[in-house]
């Protein structure tokens, strides 16, 4: 029997969704869609392989010791862009 006064898993989530997803949409705002339409000025590496690149610098960041809050909220950013890009690029 779960306890009415603690909130629930689906109702921590859908808050969580709910709040992440603004700092998502906040930051696609600010720098645009840089996945799913890059510049291509340096660089003419896949959206979903300049996704992977980000991801490698996140990774090595935090393997090198970093434990900064910002640091795993963009992984977890870069986790969700990295399925939208997957999806928007599938035959």
């Amino acid at each position: 029997m779960t306890n009415p006064i603690v909130p629930s898993f689906k109702t921590r989530l859908d808050k969580f969704w709910d709040v992440y997803r603004a700092f998502l949409l906040a930051k696609d705002s600010s720098y645009g869609s840089r996945y799913l339409n890059p510049l291509k000025v340096f660089s003419n590496a896949s959206a979903l392989e300049r996704v992977n690149a980000r991801l490698d610098e996140k990774l090595g960041r935090l393997m090198a010791g970093s434990r900064d809050e910002d640091t795993y909220k963009d992984l977890l950013g870069l986790l969700i862009h990295r399925e939208i890009v997957k999806d928007a690029t599938k035959g």
